[in-house]
């Protein structure tokens, strides 16, 4: 992203702060139900904007919405393949849910619960239950067929049924079973993660994200530079030496013998 600098950069910067005030407490809600852990949905969140802020003219151009390409940026980071915590294998079928009198422990089974899902699935019950998302919705934002999450989210609900009838009810397809499950999802991330916590400056974020950007080319050009030089002194079993300077002209060869 090229550097604006005056009442452009004074635009863009405030536009990106004014978004980042709005969406990020939300969002790392959402990645707490995703991922079951703080630490690791405000890290999700932070390389989500960090990733904005370079693209950031693109991604508000026309009257776009940047919200949905940070929330499909930060999923991606929360459920990386490298990043997650799996759940332990357990040979319970169900998860015990605690009384009513205990809302934390309830949180923590429906967590639980969640956890034992696919990514996908997982990820698919959170954007159409607790966010309401229409399936063809969810299909453009995780780049999939309308089919597939259709039956993503059906899937996932038929497991938490199962897994925690006490809490969602035993009957997926029963027309108050989403609304009960999205309620249970808000209702544990706002006591998890409550809206009025400190969220990351800004200005660490936009600058965090121009140096990842500006870091994967000059890394990828050192490399090049050291396979170029281990593989000249594997041939010639000496480092490489820079050639002095042509002195017959650019372009042209020195006639034998010159």
């Amino acid at each position: 992203m090229r550097q604006e600098s005056g009442p452009a950069a004074v635009t863009l910067s405030t536009a990106f702060d004014a978004v980042h005030a709005a969406c990020a407490p939300e969002l790392r809600q959402q990645l707490y139900l995703l991922t079951g852990s703080r630490r690791r949905a405000d890290r999700a969140v932070r390389r989500a904007f960090g990733a904005a802020w370079p693209r950031w003219r693109a991604l508000t151009g026309a009257g776009d919405d940047p919200a949905a390409w940070l929330r499909a940026r930060a999923c991606e980071h929360a459920l990386a393949p490298w990043r997650p915590r799996r759940p332990r294998l357990t040979l319970r079928r169900t998860v015990p849910v605690p009384g009513p009198e205990d809302p934390a422990g309830r949180d923590r089974a429906l967590l639980a619960a969640l956890a034992r899902l696919s990514g996908p699935r997982r990820r698919a019950v959170l954007l159409h239950d607790a966010l309401g998302l229409t399936p063809a919705e969810i299909a453009a934002e995780v780049e999939s067929s309308t089919a597939a999450a259709t039956a993503r989210v059906a899937a996932g609900r038929a497991e938490l049924a199962r897994l925690v009838p006490a809490l969602v009810g035993a009957d997926p397809a029963a027309p108050e079973f989403g609304e009960r499950l999205g309620g249970l999802l808000y209702r544990a991330a706002e006591r998890a993660c409550p809206a009025g916590r400190p969220t990351a400056a800004t200005r660490r974020l936009r600058a965090g994200g121009l140096l990842r950007t500006a870091a994967g080319p000059a890394a990828c050009a050192l490399l090049v530079l050291a396979a170029a030089g281990a593989i000249g002194g594997e041939l010639t079993g000496h480092p490489l030496v820079p050639l002095p300077p042509c002195t017959t002209g650019c372009g042209e060869q020195s006639a034998p013998g010159h």
